[in-house]
């Protein structure tokens, strides 16, 4: 029943192949879960991975890399929820909320988006919808694929390396 003998390192690989297969099942609250999980193991609770998946830039990072012409900056929602699991107003509320703070911290309406997780199910017409309306202009998925001269800037697809 116990599982102390688990170290971090264990306990950290554990947490990714769990996240990895249920974050797109939107009927599970994924920190409720994850909470839940930790609890009945018995486990520290991890908050936070000091992965490369899970490090994030600080405005002066953002801000350094929006003055390099290398660098286009855009967003890619508030909390990194996918946006196929949230009602209307929750959506709007997340792409709004991130498109505010941007101008806020460095003063730059975006134009550019990418979608949280970026598969077919984590975006939909509405969210194409709003995100138009917001003033964006192009959002790429992260699904596999080759564009062309008539691709949907809305639905380009991405080569990646591993």
């Amino acid at each position: 029943k116990e599982f102390h003998f688990f170290d971090k390192k264990s306990k950290i690989k554990l947490l990714k192949i769990i996240r990895s297969k249920i974050k797109n099942n939107f009927k599970i609250n994924l920190n409720d879960f994850v909470s839940d999980f930790f609890d009945q193991l018995n486990f520290n609770m991890i908050h936070k991975l000091n992965t490369p998946i899970d490090l994030k830039l600080n405005w002066k990072q953002v801000r350094e890399m929006d003055n390099n012409y290398l660098f286009t900056i855009g967003g890619h929602g508030h909390n990194h929820l996918s946006f196929g699991s949230l009602n209307n107003s929750q959506l709007k509320n997340e792409i709004t909320k991130s498109l505010k703070l941007f101008k806020k911290k460095i003063n730059k309406r975006l134009i550019h988006y990418s979608y949280p997780e970026g598969q077919k199910v984590d975006y939909n017409n509405f969210v194409i919808k709003f995100l138009k309306e917001s003033g964006i202009k192009i959002c790429p998925s992260a699904i596999s694929g080759i564009n062309n001269i008539h691709s949907d800037f809305f639905n380009l697809k991405r080569i990646q390396f591993t």
